[in-house]
Order: C-alpha cells, then sequence, then structure tokens
C-alpha cells in the first residue's frame, strides 16, 4: 500500500513538472493570416516504454493543456474557459487519448493501455482494474512465452540483435 502511495505521488510531481515544462517551452502556432503568433523553444519528451501506461496518461493531461492554450489564443475557448466546460468535446477528447495509448501498447505489449478507465473517465473503476488484471496477466505470458521473435526484430532494426551459436550447432565446413 505505501509503495502504491508512494508511486501515484511520484507520477502526480512528474505530471505537474511535465505541465510546467510544457508552458515554458511553449509551442509553434500562426494565426490565420500566416504570422507567427508562438514560437517552441523547447520539447517536452514524455515517452518511456518501461512505463507506457503512465506516460499515455501524462501525456494525454500535456496534451490537454496545450490544446487548451492553444484554443484559448486563437478565440475558440475564452480566456479562463476549459476543455472540461465542454463536456461532449472533454468526452471525445478522453476516448481519443485513450485509444491512442491502446493502439501505441497493442504494438509494443500485446494489449490494450492499463489504467484506460482512468483517461477516458477520469477515474479507476472496478471493471477497469478487472481489465488491467487480465492484460498484466496476458503481457506476462507474452513477455515470457510468445514475444522472443518480436523482441529479437525489436533488436534487429535497432542494431542491438545479438547472434549465438549454439554449442550443439554444427560449423559449417569450408571446400578446401
Amino acid at each position: 500500500m505505501m509503495m502504491s502511495v508512494l508511486c501515484s505521488l511520484f507520477f502526480l510531481i512528474a505530471s505537474i513538472s511535465m505541465v510546467l515544462l510544457m508552458l515554458r517551452y511553449r509551442y509553434f502556432l500562426l494565426d490565420d493570416q500566416g504570422k507567427k503568433m508562438a514560437g517552441q523553444t523547447g520539447t517536452v519528451r514524455t515517452n518511456c516504454v518501461d512505463c507506457l501506461d503512465r506516460t499515455n496518461v501524462t501525456q494525454s493531461m500535456v496534451g490537454r493543456k496545450t490544446l487548451e492554450s492553444q484554443l484559448q489564443q486563437l478565440g475558440v475557448l475564452g480566456g479562463n474557459d476549459t476543455i472540461s466546460n465542454h463536456p461532449a468535446f472533454d468526452a471525445d477528447y478522453k476516448v481519443l487519448w485513450a485509444n491512442h495509448g491502446d493502439a501505441i501498447s497493442t504494438q509494443y505489449s500485446g494489449t490494450p493501455a492499463l489504467k484506460g478507465d482512468f483517461v477516458r473517465y477520469g477515474k479507476r473503476t472496478t471493471q477497469g482494474i478487472l481489465n488491467d488484471l487480465w492484460n498484466a496477466l496476458a503481457r506476462y505470458y507474452f513477455n515470457n512465452f510468445a514475444d522472443g521473435t518480436k523482441q529479437d526484430a525489436m533488436d534487429l532494426l535497432q542494431g542491438h540483435y545479438v547472434s549465438s551459436v549454439s554449442r550443439d550447432a554444427a560449423i559449417p565446413s569450408r571446400p578446401g
């Protein structure tokens, strides 16, 4: 229980830090005349495969704040208006990010993202927890028994593939 609380606290601090970095580095924005309204001064990097599911939750928060800021600057939203004040748009935004997380997670791990209920609905649900249990068990199976070839392919594409020769393999003979 204590570890879960510490993990959640760390995640909250990391999420707040990402939003602050996003506000510092801004984004590139042109008005309808093609005139530069804002310039990007840096990059906020949130991706890391070892915490794929938390990354999607964090990216959804950073993306939300960025989109709100852009819509406010363009006059679509008022200065203090937020996406949350527009329920239909808010629901569509949450589903978009949850589907995004599921697609990336399925490519990498073979299962939809964990915590998808939190991204979709803003809270954990009993069904979401049960889905996470099922997906965690499926990931364990895939990682330990079924994904060897997939990992070899990723290693090969990234230049990390190491071939090995079995002790029992016959050494090819050379002619001559």
